[in-house]
């Protein structure tokens, strides 16, 4: 990547999870952790609010706004509100609409090939420039401190908030993946809290 094209592009890591969408930024860590949420006008389409500010109007939203949470399983259940939210929060952590971004984004080892392409063309409504989707798997891996090269074989597993993700990771690659798209992840927080004295 040459300086001006680093200068105008925002690499941007995304965890689009059914519960909170978090972003990463080489460099600057975790610049965003919301819930994936969005309050939409029902009559204009404009959007009102993202993440935590969308997601305290629910239940209590005015009869002219509807509140969404647009994944589920993992997956996109509205792509026009997923991608009005994408760009709002994209928005928000790059500072301009006019920057372009590179964007990664974990997918759901269970994911077809049809749900893949609506996370990717929801991005580059988004105006993500480039888009490269990754297995959730292969991403927890990498981010528990797993070495890419590494030839031994590894089970990982990622309890979300709306699926369970299973892989055999070895040599920067999953070998094996499985995915249900139950999750277990306030339980397994519970319990470990209980067990170890946490919260």
């Amino acid at each position: 990547m040459n300086i001006l094209t680093s200068i105008f592009t925002d690499d941007l890591a995304i965890d689009l999870g059914t519960v909170n969408t978090l972003i990463f930024a080489p460099e600057r860590g975790v610049v965003l952790d919301e819930p994936s949420a969005v309050a939409i006008h029902k009559y204009t389409g404009e959007v009102l609010d993202v993440g935590a500010e969308a997601f305290k109007m629910l239940g209590r939203e005015p009869k002219d706004v509807e509140i969404f949470r647009p994944v589920r399983g993992g997956n996109i259940e509205n792509f026009d509100a997923v991608e009005k939210m994408l760009k709002a929060f994209i928005t928000r952590v790059s500072g301009s609409s006019h920057r372009r971004s590179h964007v990664v984004i974990g997918v759901p080892g269970s994911s077809t090939t049809l749900e893949q392409r609506s996370v990717r063309d929801a991005a580059r409504d988004a105006k993500a420039t480039r888009v490269d989707l990754v297995d959730e798997g292969l991403c927890a891996a990498l981010g528990a401190g797993l070495s890419y090269d590494d030839a031994r074989a590894h089970l990982v597993v990622d309890i979300g908030g709306g699926t369970t993700n299973g892989a055999i990771i070895a040599c920067g690659a999953v070998v094996v993946r499985d995915a249900t798209r139950r999750a277990r992840r306030r339980r397994v927080e519970e319990g470990v809290g209980s067990r170890h004295g946490g919260r």
